[in-house]
C-alpha cells in the first residue's frame, strides 16, 4: 500500500505551471490583478476585483460597457493600428492613460493578450499596472534636466557682493532673451544686486527684437534698483544695431568685459561712498 509521503512532489526547478499551481490559484491570482476580459469591440466580459480598486467601478458598473468609452481611453497611436498589431502578434503593450470613476487621471501600463478560441468570439485580456507616480517621476526628472540646461545656456555669475555678471554665448533668439529675462531679475532679487554687467563678447548676431529685449532687460533691472552694462559688443553686432536703427543710448555699453568689470566697481565705490563723497572723489 503506498503511503501518503510516498507520493512524488513536483521538483520546482522542473515541474510546470500546472503542477505547481491549481487552475483555482490561477484565478485568484487574476482576480487580485487590475485586469478586465473583453470583446475585441471593447465590451467588458469579465472585471476583476484589482480593476474595481484601480478605477473605482464595480463589476456591476464595468461588465457590459464598452471598456474605452468607460475609462475615456487615450491611446499613444491611433486605437485601428494597435488592434492591427494585436491581431498580428497576440499581444500589445504601450501606456494608456485611462480616467478614474472620480474625474481623476490613471496613468498605466496596459498588456493585451488576444485569446481565440475555434468557434467563439475572440476575446482580449487587458492587464493595468498603475505608473502614475513613475510617470510623474519620469515628468519631474525631465523638468531638472531642462532647468540644468537652461542655467547652463544662461549662467549668472556673481562676482561679488551686489555685482552680477552674465555672459552670453552664441546666438541670441527671441525665446532665449525671454529665458534670460526672468533668470537675470530672479537673481537681481536674490542677490541684492546693484551692477549687472551682460557681456555679449562671443555672441555672433541679434536681430531688432531681441536688440529691443536687452533694452527691456535694461529697463526692467533700472527698475529694480539695479544698473545694467553691456560689454563686448562686436563689430558685427554694432553694424546691426545701427542697421536696425536701435538706440542704446540709455544703456551704457563698453568694449570689453574688463573695462565693464572696472565700471561696476566704480558704481559700487560711488553707491557705498555716497552721492556727496563721490562727486569730491571724481
Amino acid at each position: 500500500m503506498m503511503r501518503d509521503d510516498d507520493v512524488a512532489t513536483p521538483n520546482p526547478a522542473t515541474a510546470s505551471a500546472d503542477q505547481l499551481v491549481t487552475p483555482a490559484d490561477l484565478i485568484l491570482a487574476f482576480e487580485e490583478t487590475q485586469a478586465m476580459i473583453r470583446d475585441e469591440d471593447g465590451r467588458v466580459r469579465h472585471w476583476s476585483r484589482g480593476a474595481e480598486r484601480l478605477y473605482g467601478y464595480s463589476r456591476e458598473e464595468a461588465v457590459g460597457a464598452t471598456s474605452h468609452a468607460l475609462l475615456k481611453t487615450i491611446f499613444p497611436r491611433p486605437l485601428g493600428d494597435i488592434e492591427a498589431a494585436l491581431r498580428a502578434d497576440g499581444v500589445w503593450s504601450g501606456e494608456l492613460a485611462h480616467r478614474h470613476k472620480d474625474g481623476g487621471q490613471v496613468l498605466v501600463g496596459s498588456h493585451w493578450v488576444l485569446s481565440r478560441k475555434e468557434g467563439q468570439r475572440d476575446l482580449v485580456i487587458e492587464v493595468n499596472n498603475d505608473i502614475s507616480a513613475k510617470i510623474a517621476e519620469r515628468e519631474r526628472m525631465i523638468a531638472l534636466q531642462q532647468k540644468a540646461i537652461r542655467e547652463l545656456a544662461t549662467p549668472i555669475l556673481q562676482i561679488r557682493d551686489r555685482l552680477l555678471l552674465l555672459p552670453i554665448i552664441g546666438v541670441i533668439d527671441t525665446a532665449r532673451a525671454r529665458e534670460m529675462t526672468g533668470a537675470l531679475l530672479a537673481a537681481v532679487r536674490e542677490k541684492r544686486a546693484k551692477v549687472v554687467v551682460f557681456d555679449i563678447s562671443a555672441v555672433e548676431a541679434i536681430d531688432s527684437k531681441v536688440a529691443q529685449h536687452l533694452l527691456q532687460i535694461a529697463a526692467a533691472a533700472r527698475l529694480m534698483g539695479a544698473t545694467m552694462l553691456i560689454t563686448g559688443v562686436s563689430a558685427a553686432v554694432a553694424q546691426t544695431v545701427v542697421s536696425l536703427g536701435v538706440d542704446f543710448g540709455a544703456v551704457k555699453t563698453l568694449a570689453d568685459l574688463q573695462l565693464g568689470l572696472r565700471e561696476a566697481d566704480r558704481i559700487l565705490a560711488g553707491e557705498a561712498l555716497g552721492p556727496a563723497q563721490a562727486n569730491v572723489r571724481r
